[in-house]
């Protein structure tokens, strides 16, 4: 059973891991990378699954623990057992704050080869998030087959797992010519023998020839392995018609593209960079109802940041929080309130990268500073007041009906003619500004410019409109 030291030296290990992988992506973005780059960029993701799968596996390991204490509860002291049940759980959270460090990598890299195929980007996340990924038999087929075919017939072999935002398939493969998907692939790994594993991908694409992959997508249909066991097979052949779907003719809705600037708080993030470099913390105020708050962490290994408790002196560096708050109330506003949220990382929710947006990575900062938040030696915590964003939606025509007590907001309009329109999704848009520093502006323009579209149509009927992000940085 890991204690609280294996834990801490797993970390350790797990960090030397990482910045393996930090150091790769740093190269891809700073500098120009010529094939000599190549067998380290192709270190990139045997490394990063290896990294995830040791801290999978120690999961498991200890719900396998809390299932034991759980089945035999009644002969244990009530005291010792909540005592440990609590230590348990403190395990599993440092695991996942460090699990989300290697997905936030993963997403980054994988990033970089999708990017330009945003409408499959959307496909994947229409899909449940996947935050854990597979061990056993089927995390070390992943890690064998990532480790020894990430080239595959001139193609460049993407794992899903590394990543929260594909999540259909568990490999692409990108063209390294166009820099897009070529194919999604599905891998299942069976025992054959006490010392071996046998992998089979099946991949998927509308344009490949058979003779490229295991099969193409005409001939998806053929039986997978027979060898697999039945359970298996049946859940591969649903999987292979989720992924097939991907690729599908359909209807294509109408799409009106439109352009907003201003989609991210780029500048006053680097206001905070600058602060936190003559001090231990900062404060800045991003928009009328925004607040940004950056405190630095002093543990000087990652074990020591997600495994050390808060103390005095770190939380005395916050002093003055309270007083900034104040900041970004107006008493003339009818909806005062105050949210406190965290950037990037969230306390109450596994990491993902939101649908429609860029990794942080990716961002127009510093490789320097944008590690610091990555690794969490810089914590950034968001106070907001939705207040300036309900008198901005006002602006713009629109009703609104605020209730305090849950916090729900109805938003409509009606025009001229006579039409209503509703905007739901207030809930996301906040979310956006506060974990993901999405310009409050930026979002009111969207809706804006939808509105507007949407009254120049001949609408008949009742019609529900979606409005998709692509955020993007020059």
């Amino acid at each position: 059973m890991p204690t609280r030291d294996h834990l801490i030296r797993l970390i350790d290990d797990i960090e030397a891991q990482y910045l393996v992988c930090w150091n790769v992506l740093r190269r891809l973005k700073e500098t120009k990378v010529d094939a000599l780059f190549l067998p380290e960029l192709l270190k990139f993701q045997p490394t990063l699954r290896h990294a995830l799968l040791k801290q999978e596996d120690t999961r498991d390991v200890i719900h396998k623990e809390k299932r034991r204490l759980i089945a035999k509860k009644e002969n244990l002291n009530s005291s010792w057992f909540r005592k440990r049940m609590r230590s348990l759980d403190n395990h599993l959270e440092i695991l996942d704050n460090s699990i989300s460090i290697g997905k936030c990598l993963g997403d980054s890299f994988a990033w970089l080869f999708y990017q330009r195929d945003r409408h499959l980007l959307r496909k994947h996340c229409e899909a449940p998030r996947v935050f854990h990924t597979p061990t056993r038999i089927g995390g070390l087929g992943e890690l064998q087959f990532i480790n020894n075919i990430q080239r595959l017939q001139g193609q460049i072999a993407i794992c899903h797992s590394t990543t929260t935002f594909l999540r259909l398939g568990d490999l692409s493969l990108i063209d390294p010519q166009s820099c897009t998907v070529s194919a999604i692939g599905e891998l299942k790994t069976r025992q054959a023998g006490d010392q071996q594993l046998v992998a089979q991908a099946i991949f998927l694409s509308p344009k490949a020839k058979a003779s490229v992959f295991d099969t193409s997508y005409q001939s998806a249909r053929v039986p997978p392995d027979e060898n697999l066991p039945p359970q298996i097979r049946d859940r591969l052949v649903k999987q292979l018609g989720r992924m097939a779907a991907m690729f599908s003719p359909q209807p294509s809705p109408e799409i009106q593209k439109m352009t907003v600037t201003g989609c991210a708080y780029v500048e006053k993030l680097r206001s905070v960079s600058e602060q936190l470099r003559s001090q231990e913390s900062a404060f800045v105020l991003a928009d009328k109802g925004l607040m940004i708050a950056a405190v630095k962490d002093s543990g000087l290994r990652l074990s020591t940041r997600l495994t050390g408790q808060p103390k005095k002196a770190q939380l005395k560096k916050l002093d003055g929080v309270e007083l900034a708050a104040r900041n970004i109330v107006d008493k003339n506003l009818p909806n005062n309130s105050i949210r406190i949220g965290s950037f990037h990382y969230s306390v109450t929710e596994e990491y993902f990268l939101e649908e429609g947006l860029t990794p942080l990575f990716w961002w127009p900062l510093s490789t320097d500073f944008l590690r610091s938040i990555i690794f969490r030696e810089v914590v950034i915590m968001t106070l907001y007041n939705p207040a300036f964003l309900l008198k901005k939606l006002q602006g713009i025509g629109l009703n609104v009906k605020y209730e305090h007590t849950h916090r729900t907001c109805e938003l409509s309009m009606k025009d001229p003619s006579g039409k209503t329109y509703q905007v739901v999704g207030l809930p996301y848009l906040i979310s956006l500004i506060q974990r993901n520093l999405f310009g409050e502006d930026a979002a009111v323009a969207m809706i804006q410019s939808t509105l507007s579209n949407l009254q120049n149509k001949d609408l008949r009927q009742n019609t529900f409109v979606q409005v998709a992000i692509d955020q993007k940085f020059r």
